[in-house]
Parts: structure tokens; C-alpha cells; sequence
């Protein structure tokens, strides 16, 4: 089960950290709780370090954060990332996991 803090900074930026598992078996239960009807501030900082075990349900709820981030015009930045995380990112090619600039796009396009 994911632990989830959410943290709204005074610097205009809001921190998001998980800890534990980002699995199917949590994922849902943490949008609802932290993310369905949340607004970001300008620069939303993803802490990945503590992830211990991550699936493609867990890579498509920080998606679908960073999409509606992207959508609220804030950027993303991801400061740390776990062994599980990077794992993940490099079979799947997920460079957005990985490139710890200040970022205000995704790199992929979304087909409706």
C-alpha cells in the first residue's frame, strides 16, 4: 500500500512524495483520496525515491498527475527516483521519469 504526502510549499510549488507500493492495488484509492479534485501550484516536485515497488497502474496515476499539472499550467520536476522507478523508466522508456529538470510537458501526445 502507497503512502501518499502531499505538501503545499510557501514557494509556490507543492511536493508530492510517495512511500511503499504504487500498484493496482493502491492507485485508486490515492487519486481519490489526494489527486481527483486537486490544484497545483506552479512547480509540482515528484520525491519517487521511496517507491518499493511500482506497475504500469502506478506509472499511470503519476501521468495522469502530471497531465492534469500540465493542464492547470504548472510544471513538474522528479528530484528522486527509486531502483524499482528507474527499472521501470528504462524498460519502458519513460525519460520524463527520469530527467530531473523543471519540466512543462510530458514528451508524449495524448490521442483523444
Amino acid at each position: 500500500m502507497a503512502s501518499i504526502k502531499v505538501t503545499q510549499k510557501r514557494n509556490n510549488s507543492t511536493e508530492i512524495s510517495f512511500v511503499g507500493g504504487l500498484t493496482i492495488y493502491s492507485v485508486m484509492e490515492a487519486y481519490q483520496q489526494h489527486f481527483e479534485t486537486f490544484t497545483f501550484k506552479q512547480l509540482v516536485v515528484f520525491k519517487l525515491d521511496k517507491i518499493e515497488e511500482i506497475d504500469t497502474a502506478g506509472i499511470q496515476l503519476i501521468t495522469s498527475i502530471i497531465k492534469s499539472l500540465l493542464e492547470q499550467g504548472s510544471q513538474y520536476q522528479v528530484s528522486s527516483t527509486s531502483e524499482p522507478v528507474k527499472e521501470f523508466s528504462e524498460l519502458f522508456d519513460l525519460k520524463f521519469l527520469m530527467n530531473y529538470e523543471v519540466q512543462s510537458s510530458l514528451g508524449v501526445e495524448y490521442v483523444s
